[in-house]
């Protein structure tokens, strides 16, 4: 058989159609031919014979791939005498009538619209010139001529059905295919640029796209039977597993940002969209987990937002937050502290072992007011050794027992120094009708007294 492995889709499918036909018309058209012979008409037999060889001619030049446009006339012709031969015999009129049908399907697949027509046309002519024949009787047939004007009705109204429907499958056929190829690019755009993993009820890694793979990592052996929340950093995966992966009644799903580990201990950070994953009979049997690696913008904003010495929130994420604690005040009546500390004598230390160490000062006391606040607090340098802490739902008692423990903290602290470092603190929680002026004036007060009274202290107002 012709190999078809270069061929279009479009031409697979008429390479298979006019095999087809071949394979069912050649037996048939010699069955026929034998039943002539047979009955005594070896003129009709003869033809037949004839337009067979033609057949398997044009047969030939088709599987070698040589004369398409022959092969189709060979074919069309053929039909077309076997059709004339049929009007002229009067033995088996009735089953050979059933053929006409066959030639407008062939000629509108094998041909253009335009083409196809002509041959329709040359198949009407004939039967209109065996109508003329019968009405002035210069043929003798056991059929009437009534038959013949039902035939080339019946084959007018095909034509356009066939014709009208071949035009709604080919408008379907191309939206179909523009709707594949868009699915495909959607395809090709969500495996290159997302991340896309697929998870049990449980959470259990089943699958991964290769941007997954490759950004972590990892392989789909190690990934198998996985639980997810285990690839995901920080309190994150006790978030998801209670939320979203469990086999609970739940829509399971998630929006977020997840900072998620690497195979290799490393962390990048996602934008992640988590959703279930339902069957044809709309039970659920898992979870979709869609993410974009968003580290590069993470990193960009966090950078934006943090001193570049100490590596904690700069004084314009200060000011945000603060701003955020205020509003929440005002609506909710949500109380919050403010902690302003400072180092004391911090000038000395600079004049006596210069700036660099002065710098390594600062982010060892940065480092202790990070271990003595809580997760909720947000901890922001002011500037130079000004140090401000925001304590959410925090009354003065808590807030003053918060900046006592700091106190404690820095004073036990070796900062590699002759000096016993120490701090001051100043306290203020937020009051009516406050602004941020003045609820920082007021820890700014605050930690002047602290100052005056003999450093190492903590003072509110």
């Amino acid at each position: 058989m012709y190999k078809i492995k270069s061929m279009t889709k479009a031409e697979v499918s008429e390479y298979n159609g006019i095999n087809y036909f071949y394979y069912l018309f050649l037996p048939i058209l010699l069955l026929f031919s034998y039943i002539n012979y047979r009955n005594g008409l070896e003129l009709f037999a003869l033809f037949e014979g004839l337009i067979l060889s033609l057949l398997l001619v044009s047969m030939f030049l088709f599987r070698n791939k040589t004369g398409e446009r022959t092969e189709k006339f060979v074919i069309l012709l053929s039909l077309l005498i076997l059709h004339s031969m049929a009007l002229f015999h009067g033995g088996f009129a009735n089953s050979s009538l059933f053929w006409f049908f066959i030639f407008p399907l062939i000629s509108l697949y094998l041909c253009r619209k335009r083409t196809a027509y002509i041959w329709i046309a040359l198949l009407l002519i004939s039967i209109l010139l065996m109508i003329i024949s019968l009405k002035f009787s210069l043929v003798s047939v056991p059929y009437k001529a009534e038959t013949l004007y039902v035939l080339m009705l019946a084959l007018l109204v095909e034509t356009y059905i066939v014709n009208h429907t071949l035009e709604i499958m080919l408008k379907y056929k191309e939206r179909l295919e523009r709707f594949n190829r868009e699915l495909l690019n959607t395809n090709l755009l969500l495996d290159k640029y997302f991340i896309l993993i697929k998870t049990d009820l449980q959470g259990n890694v089943t699958d991964a796209n290769d941007t997954f793979l490759k950004l972590a990592s990892y392989t789909h052996h190690e990934l198998s039977g996985v639980s997810y929340c285990s690839l995901c950093a920080n309190n994150t995966a006790d978030y998801l597993a209670l939320e979203c992966f469990s086999a609970m009644d739940k829509e399971g799903e998630y929006d977020g940002l997840l900072e998620c580990k690497k195979s290799d201990g490393s962390s990048y950070w996602a934008d992640t969209h988590v959703v279930a994953e339902y069957d044809e009979n709309n039970e659920k049997i898992g979870y979709l987990i869609f993410q974009q690696d968003v580290t590069q913008k993470v990193a960009l904003e966090k950078a934006s937002i943090t001193d570049t010495l100490t590596h904690v929130n700069n004084r314009m994420r200060f000011d945000e937050i603060s701003q955020q604690r205020l509003e929440e005040f005002s609506r909710y009546k949500r109380i919050s502290s403010l902690i302003i500390c400072d180092i004391d004598d911090f000038k000395l230390i600079n004049d006596k072992y210069g700036h660099s160490k002065g710098d390594e000062v600062l982010k060892a006391f940065a480092k202790v007011l990070k271990q003595n606040v809580r997760f909720t607090d947000t901890l922001a340098r002011w500037g130079g050794e000004e140090f401000v802490v925001l304590l959410p739902e925090a009354d003065m008692i808590h807030a003053i027992a918060a900046a006592e423990k700091i106190r404690v903290a820095i004073q036990r602290h070796d900062f590699d120094c002759e000096e016993r470092i120490t701090a001051s603190f100043g306290v203020a929680m937020t009051q009516s009708k406050d602004t941020q002026t003045d609820w920082f004036n007021r820890a700014d007060r605050a930690l002047y007294l602290a100052k005056n009274s003999g450093k190492n202290s903590v003072n509110y107002i």
